[in-house]
């Protein structure tokens, strides 16, 4: 499969897209052998607003079109853009992921690319033979020389299309825009759709790390650092109170506010302001009480002694077959998608400085308060399934 990433502003596409998507249909042709498949060809578009953008795509019949759409892509920025499109490659699997020769391309293509770690071709002036036999032609030593060249590596490869083919205005019976699909899948808020060291309130001695030290430890490794976990006693202590805490969802996703009490998002300003921090839930106060100490509570009367009543649950918990190594980042993405759940609905106000609050900070409310402690405690008590099945299937992946 191609995948294409269009470029828009404010709904409209430009022209490069175009000719980025004639070029992924030359890829895309039928080889030689007769009993082999033209590649599918998928565009995605990203942005605040792209619901026009996508709309002309999907009219145009281009192939299957894919809007990730997200207030924090809007202003484009380099690090937000990578984000979500790291999430789009990731969910579709593509061989080649082609993009138009522009400013911003060049601008984020490279980042996007080194995250994935796969490899990239700028500049791409030509096309020999289709899938993943082609060879792409490309300029060399300025100009002085054009290569033939071929990707190394796994897929999916990147390659940024240089007028590779005149451009042809869109009109009925065009070959250029051949038909794949008439669908359109909407890839709803990209941004935050996996941990990511690069994220803001992220850091070398997170939760995360922690594990990982954790578990290095256990695997007969010295203790990575800034950590220094003495024995397996220790490091078996440390995962029980880890895993445990890395599926409360308040301990993987925060709520970022401005002055207003309205949400911001921090890694699109690249900013956390200490006027405003939440600190994890702890300066928010539901009906007085801290909002973050309310979500580490069991669920409401659940006792020890109801604990296999959770079994059933655990039970359903699929078994990470990756190294163990990758599995806390994959379980604190897990919790991450959960973490808006904890704040659905919500309003906030500023609360000022007093004697029961010295420092201030946030009032929570919900528009019906006791409907949301009921689905607060039922994601408790799934979290509290996870972990549990987490912690026995990493213990028995160590200790086989």
């Amino acid at each position: 499969m191609i995948l294409v990433i269009a470029e828009q502003r404010n709904g409209t596409l430009n022209r490069a897209t175009w000719e980025t998507i004639a070029a992924a249909q030359a890829l895309a042709a039928v080889p030689a052998d007769a009993s082999a498949k033209a590649e599918p060809i998928r565009v995605v578009v990203a942005g605040a607003s792209i619901d026009a953008a996508a709309r002309e795509l999907a009219a145009a019949g281009v192939g299957e079109v894919l809007a990730a759409e997200h207030a924090s892509l809007s202003p484009y920025t380099p690090d937000a853009f990578t984000m979500a499109l790291t999430g789009v490659v990731e969910a579709t699997a593509p061989g080649f992921v082609l993009l138009p020769h522009t400013y911003q391309t060049r601008d984020f293509a490279p980042m996007l690319a080194a995250r994935m770690r796969r490899s990239l071709i700028t500049d791409v002036t030509g096309i020999k033979g289709a899938g993943m036999q082609a060879t792409f032609t490309r300029p060399m030593f300025q100009g002085k020389l054009a290569a033939e060249v071929r990707p190394a590596g796994d897929a999916p490869f990147f390659v940024i299309e240089r007028g590779l083919v005149e451009f042809i205005d869109r009109k009925p019976g065009k070959d250029v825009y051949i038909a794949q699909a008439d669908s359109r899948t909407f890839i709803g808020d990209i941004a935050g759709i996996a941990y990511d060291r690069n994220f803001q309130g992220t850091n070398d001695h997170d939760i995360v790390a922690a594990i990982n030290a954790a578990i290095a430890v256990l695997l007969d490794r010295p203790s990575l650092p800034p950590f220094k976990i003495a024995t397996k006693a220790e490091a078996i202590f440390l995962l029980a109170h880890l895993i445990g805490d890395l599926h409360q969802p308040l301990h993987v996703g925060a709520v970022y506010l401005d002055m207003q009490g309205q949400q911001v998002d921090p890694d699109v300003t690249h900013t956390i302001d200490p006027a405003t921090e939440t600190i994890g839930g702890n300066a928010i106060f539901d009906n007085d009480k801290n909002f973050h100490a309310a979500w580490d509570a069991p669920p409401s009367n659940f006792q020890v002694s109801q604990a296999l009543d959770l079994l059933p649950l655990a039970q359903q918990v699929a078994k990470d077959t990756d190294r163990v190594e990758n599995w806390s980042f994959a379980w604190a993405s897990d919790t991450l998608k959960l973490a808006p759940r904890a704040f659905a609905g919500a309003t906030f106000a500023r609360v000022q400085p007093s004697a029961a609050h010295p420092n201030g900070g946030w009032s929570i409310t919900f528009p019906d308060h006791v409907a949301y402690v009921a689905a607060r405690d039922a994601i408790k008590r799934e979290q509290l399934a996870k972990a549990g099945a987490r912690l026995a299937n990493l213990l028995n992946a160590i200790w086989p």
